[in-house]
């Protein structure tokens, strides 16, 4: 659908543009995502996962694993991981430490 839109003349978009439009489909799609994340750091006995480009940063809790995405780096704010030896911080770009 996408490629037939920019052959009719209309200009490219991200496709966080598309997702992010149906905010249902969305949704699952980044639980999808942090699903597959915790799965792998209890697997792998991990206390904590981080991820990015879902274009959504968040920090949140699940089966006792801290689950971080810091979103993407082509939307603004942009965010990051600050990771010092006491906790990990989900920080945008710009914020002084």
């Amino acid at each position: 659908m996408h490629d037939l839109r920019v052959k009719l003349g209309t200009k490219p978009v991200h496709v966080a543009h598309y997702a992010k439009r149906w905010e249902t489909f969305y949704r699952v799609l980044r639980n999808n995502v942090t699903m597959n994340a915790v799965k792998c750091a209890m697997e792998n006995g991990y206390e904590a996962v981080t991820c990015g480009h879902t274009h959504y940063p968040e920090v949140t809790q699940f089966n006792g694993v801290t689950y971080i995405n810091t979103g993407a780096w082509t939307e603004f704010p942009a965010f990051y991981l600050l990771v010092t030896p006491e906790e990990m911080t989900l920080k945008m770009v710009g914020d002084e430490f």
